[in-house]
């Protein structure tokens, strides 16, 4: 993949060593409850692997049904 090309493209690498125990807890706390009321979670349109990118960004530019597109790394 060349990423010379890829200069409107936004990376993100999400982790939480640098997030206090107590903000994991609370956000813990808070996706139980609301889970436990009925909260289905994210609705994902697809998934695509790392080989299918162009089709993913497709599917962002020009969406068939609602949803998050999910790249799998």
């Amino acid at each position: 993949m060349n990423f010379d090309t890829m200069s409107n493209a936004s990376v993100f690498f999400i982790g939480t060593d640098d997030v206090p125990i107590t903000a994991k807890v609370e956000a813990a706390r808070a996706i139980n409850q609301a889970l436990e009321s009925g909260w289905q979670g994210l609705a994902i349109a697809a998934t695509f692997s790392l080989d299918e990118i162009a089709q993913a960004h497709e599917l962002v530019e020009h969406p068939t049904k609602p949803g998050r597109v999910v790249l799998a790394i």
